[in-house]
């Protein structure tokens, strides 16, 4: 969206488009609204933060971090925020709530789980499930935040801006099931 505001306010000042200056005008106006929403919902920031190639360095780029907002601040705009932040935010609210509910969902799964008089296991565990009974036991100390952190570090290769993401995220190793599980 943002890509296409900056191609249209581009035309809507140069006198080579200035036939298609109102409808520029009104459709900036129409994408100003819609993108001023997006302020409410956290999907727009989850769905870059979950792009391997964006993560949460296009919300710096693009709308702003501390430093764009002290610049703001000096400029005399109070209403400025640290976007950057506010997209961490997000992220970090969210991943604590999944966490939260994964740690739930694995005590009734241990409830569920059912030994006859040997020991044997009535109910076995599905090669998924002992890989993140796994994460889940090896990092379940240290909660979601190392998760994310890691996430945010890593930049594969291989992602490019066209990446696939559903593609991606359904073949990309063992180390990513954890975040995909929680997000």
């Amino acid at each position: 969206m943002e890509e296409l505001q900056t191609v249209w306010e581009n035309k809507a000042k140069d006198p080579h488009f200035k036939q298609f200056h109102q409808a520029l005008h009104d459709s900036l106006s129409k994408i100003g609204k819609y993108y001023n929403q997006l302020d409410k919902k956290p999907a727009y920031v989850l769905a870059l933060f979950l792009h391997p190639y964006y993560k949460l360095a296009y919300n710096k780029m693009a709308w702003g971090g501390p430093v764009e907002q002290v610049a703001e601040l000096a400029s005399g705009n109070t209403d400025v925020k640290d976007w950057h932040d506010e997209a961490l935010k997000i992220v970090e609210q969210t991943m604590e709530e999944y966490w939260h509910k994964g740690q739930k969902v694995l005590v009734l799964q241990e409830q569920i789980q059912a030994s006859d008089s040997n020991g044997n296991d009535l109910c076995p565990k599905s090669v998924f499930d002992q890989l993140q009974q796994t994460h889940i036991t090896h990092d379940g100390d240290k909660g979601w935040s190392p998760e994310l952190h890691r996430y945010l570090k890593d930049m594969p290769s291989k992602v490019m801006r066209d990446t696939d993401i559903l593609e991606w995220w359904s073949v990309c190793d063992a180390a990513c099931v954890c975040i995909v599980s929680l997000v």
